[in-house]
């Protein structure tokens, strides 16, 4: 099978872009050849550059000519559209239509119902929250209100024009022959907000399982350790792990225990200085923040961690720490929301808490750390990895949906 594969890859490397390698990795393994069509955000620099990119959201012409040379010149028997946001634009939906190759789009995330993609901002009082206001609006009037696309409201503006704009053209229902959702929640969002339910089918992300060839060089706690990875922003609720680490520390009970558990966080972003500045204030010496490490590293770290905890305030896709825990056979204590509502099992793949709920996330810490069914958690993980998320499955998964998609070959 001939795949072109698209993807407008962001400035900061995320989960999204490492789905795009491990597909088209994935494909070429099983013998399919894969084109691939890649565009990269790092022009994007300042406001004007901002609006002008915005611009080519609408219809890049440039884009839509130059890929109906490409299936010309190729004659592919699908293509995969991972994200055409903002500078390839839905125009190659139309350029497939037209050489009379089935489209296949990929939701990684909310974007066509929600101008920042994740149905989630701060309110009046700076609180983070779920917001759904534009989720069944044809024209995201509240998303230009409160800025939404990086917040501007000329950048807002134009992202809600091409919305509504391929809404009434069609473009969302009829160019697109199939979407992939990666969870159960996610399709039913998107079949509210306006997509063919009919054409949405459920794949969730995977990893493949690699075994250590090596040792691996990096700090490794010799106590029970926690275990967060993600890019530390404000959607990814790490103020308020902090705070429950606190609350559980403050009620540990030293006299049952040798070791004093500690809390490694693995990763980078805005809230970087402010979460190590908090910890130092409340002498939190047992969380340790490691920066960005390595991706061989992070499973190192994975394999030995007791859970993986993840706090996320807003939906989230399929975050890839959950699969990767997963293929590490890792439990999971994760927020009780979205698309994490569904992954994981509550006492058997791990457990969850009520979202943004500090008290409660120090109590279910306190419960995983001094259970005695990790054990078989650990078991039941690896279980439903080699069921649902390993890449022989996977693949399989993702063939069907080309056939549906009306890919012959």
């Amino acid at each position: 099978m001939k795949i072109v594969q698209i993807h407008n890859y962001y400035q900061k490397a995320g989960g999204e872009d490492s789905v795009v390698t491990a597909e088209r990795n994935m494909l070429e393994a099983a013998g399919h050849e894969v084109i691939p069509y890649y565009k990269n955000n790092d022009g994007i620099v300042g406001a004007w550059q901002l609006i002008v990119s915005s611009l080519k959201t609408l219809w890049n012409y440039k884009a839509y000519s130059e890929f109906r040379q490409l299936l010309k010149n190729h004659r592919p028997d699908v293509v995969h559209c991972h994200n055409t946001f903002p500078l390839i634009s839905p125009a190659i939906y139309w350029a497939c239509e037209k050489e009379g190759v089935p489209v296949v789009q990929t939701l990684h995330n909310y974007r066509l119902l929600c101008l920042n993609s994740q149905f989630f901002r701060y309110n009046k009082q700076n609180e983070a929250e779920i917001c759904e206001k534009c989720h069944k609006r044809a024209f995201k009037f509240p998303g230009i209100k409160y800025r939404c696309y990086r917040g501007s409201m000329s950048g807002s503006a134009v992202v809600a024009s091409m919305l509504f704009l391929h809404r009434l053209l069609g473009t969302w229902k009829n160019k697109v022959s199939a979407y992939i959702a990666l969870t159960e929640f996610q399709k039913q969002k998107m079949s509210e907000g306006g997509l063919p339910a009919d054409r949405i089918f459920v794949k969730p992300n995977f990893v493949r399982s690699e075994t250590e060839k090596e040792p691996i060089e990096c700090y490794i706690p010799q106590s029970p350790y926690a275990l967060f990875v993600g890019r530390l922003s404000p959607e990814k609720g790490c103020t308020v792990l902090l705070q429950a680490w606190k609350s559980f520390l403050e009620s540990y009970d030293v006299t049952q225990n040798v070791f004093m558990p500690e809390l490694l966080v693995v990763g980078d972003g805005p809230d970087k200085e402010s979460l190590e500045q908090w910890s130092e204030n409340h002498q939190l010496n047992q969380i340790r923040f490691t920066g960005k490490l390595p991706r061989n590293q992070v499973q190192a770290l994975m394999k030995r961690a007791e859970f993986l905890i993840l706090p996320s305030l807003w939906y989230e896709g399929f975050p890839m720490t959950i699969v990767e825990a997963f293929s590490c056979g890792t439990p999971v204590l994760a927020s009780n929301l979205g698309g994490m509502k569904g992954i994981i099992e509550e006492g058997v793949t791990g457990r969850k808490f009520t979202v943004g709920d500090a008290r409660e996330l120090a109590e279910r810490i306190n419960t995983m750390f001094n259970s005695e069914e990790l054990v078989a958690m650990r078991a039941a993980v690896h279980n439903e990895f080699e069921r649902d998320y390993s890449e022989s499955f996977n693949l399989n998964l993702l063939l069907d949906i080309y056939k549906k998609a009306g890919c012959v070959s």
